[in-house]
């Protein structure tokens, strides 16, 4: 009897939209729009976790299969690896190379005997 917490019908399109919000507003607050969007940073750090705890699930209960795909394609995975080891230290180098951008001001906060 399969476990109603790690049911696929719903863990994969659980994982799949968490990744989804994740990574859109990463990638948003990548290009500063966090500063314009209110609650997007909120959402971006409350879903981390949430995505987290869903992969991992979602690894749960797939390790089979994770496991043949891995002894199967093992070659073409040591290679992708070093390929992202190296393209990630390249740009790593290259953005410690320039100085920092510098932020918009924020919003003076009124003192907490005002509030």
């Amino acid at each position: 009897m399969q476990n109603v917490f790690i049911k696929r019908s719903w863990l994969t399109p659980l994982t799949a939209i968490s990744f989804a919000l994740v990574a859109g507003t990463g990638v948003a607050m990548l290009f500063e729009a966090h500063h314009y969007v209110p609650g997007m940073k909120f959402m971006h750090e409350w879903m981390g976790p949430f995505f987290a705890v869903a992969a991992l699930l979602h690894l749960f209960r797939n390790w089979g299969a994770f496991v043949n795909y891995f002894k199967q394609h093992l070659a073409a995975i040591i290679l992708s690896l070093i390929v992202v080891a190296v393209l990630g230290g390249a740009l790593m180098a290259l953005g410690a190379s320039q100085p920092p951008r510098p932020r918009p001001p924020m919003p003076e906060a009124p003192p907490a005997a005002q509030m």
